[in-house]
């Protein structure tokens, strides 16, 4: 009920309210019926997600490929494109493409996701600067623009999929979300079908908040979930360092509030360093 009272629901047509007024009743009812079936739960709660996902201009298309975080857009075509012994990330030498720093950091880190997951081998994917010609059949060709079509948001993106794959991105971290959902379709699927993406958040921030006055995190686990974050293109973590039950965070000026578990200078350096690599801002709150 509480999507009834957002600005998408307000602002949508009245064949998307229709959709979405029916598939809720359709939830409630099932929900409230003792008897009702595991496939009829299933059922009412893949109608509501597919109307709740049109209010937020998400085509039908784009839930049915099964993938995590769902892409706003995907126009899928006959033919698909797969990893095959040879490819490698082309990134289109530009003013833009070569000053920026965070682009090879985000390469960097990309080809290393690939390798790992055997993409198309499992050894690093090679990443090269070139003109766009340069990329062969096979090959991702990635280029940074100012303007993208249909893009609006900064770490928003477009892929053309054919027999190589073209992305265009506003910034590296969108550059990051369109290669790792290239890299997702390609370990979980073995192909992507051809076809045009496009995807762009739909907030600015979007953001966990991890309470660790009430419970001690370890440094690496902390870490573990900036990588999760990532990978669901949550960009921000908020860490709540104090609480009643303790307080989590190293001080030398008053060593007597700290409590036994806590997280040393030291290790929060290499957790903002890990954030950082991983496209993921710290606010720290206390």
């Amino acid at each position: 009920e509480a999507v009834k009272a957002t600005d998408k629901y307000k602002n949508a047509d009245a064949d998307k309210k229709k959709a979405f007024d029916e598939a809720l009743t359709k939830a409630q009812a099932v929900l409230a019926d003792a008897n009702a079936n595991e496939a009829a739960v299933n059922a009412a709660a893949a109608d509501l997600t597919t109307a709740m996902a049109a209010l937020n201009g998400i085509t039908p298309e784009s839930l049915q490929l099964n993938v995590f975080p769902s892409l706003r857009q995907y126009k899928a075509k006959d033919g698909k494109f797969e990893a095959a012994s040879g490819m490698k990330l082309v990134i289109v030498a530009s003013k833009k493409a070569n000053q920026d720093a965070r682009l090879r950091e985000v390469a960097e880190l990309i080809s290393q996701e690939f390798g790992a997951y055997g993409i198309p081998e499992n050894k690093a994917l090679p990443v090269v600067y070139g003109e766009k010609s340069e990329a062969a059949d096979g090959d991702i060709v990635l280029e940074l623009k100012d303007q993208v079509k249909d893009v609006p948001k900064a770490e928003g993106f477009a892929v053309q999929v054919d027999k190589k794959v073209e992305i265009q991105a506003l910034t590296a971290n969108g550059a990051m979300y369109a290669l790792r959902s290239v890299m997702q379709y390609l370990k979980l699927k073995q192909a992507m079908p051809y076809g045009d993406i496009i995807d762009y958040p739909e907030t600015d921030e979007r953001a966990l908040h991890l309470d660790m006055g009430r419970k001690y995190f370890t440094p690496e686990w902390i870490k573990n979930l900036i990588k999760e974050l990532s990978f669901s293109r949550l960009n921000t973590l908020q860490l709540h360092f104090s609480e009643h039950e303790g307080y989590r965070l190293e001080s030398e000026t008053y060593p007597d509030i700290m409590s036994d578990q806590y997280i040393t200078k030291a290790q929060m350096r290499e957790i903002i360093a890990t954030a950082k690599k991983y496209g993921v801002e710290i606010i720290p709150s206390f």
